[in-house]
């Protein structure tokens, strides 16, 4: 439950900020959302091992989606 509440201060705190610099905003919602809702969830239901886990799955997959991300933008600079 607190990571819920967490996320959704959060995203609040995002939507706020993205008016005034969308860079900083961009920023935000990458990296606390992910990070500390699914440490604190990991840690809520399982553990450390689930949190080194989780960890291991984080890191994977902010790979992935940075490639995925850099295509992105890739191609909206294109068009």
């Amino acid at each position: 439950m607190i990571s819920l509440s967490i996320t959704v201060i959060l995203l609040f705190v995002i939507y706020f900020i993205q008016k005034m610099n969308p860079f900083v905003a961009g920023l935000l919602a990458v990296v606390p959302i992910k990070i500390f809702g699914t440490a604190l969830m990991s840690m809520e239901s399982g553990g450390k091992e689930s949190l080194l886990v989780a960890t291991k799955g984080m890191l994977i997959g902010q790979f992935v989606w940075g490639l995925i991300l850099a295509a992105g933008y890739l191609l909206l600079r294109k068009y």
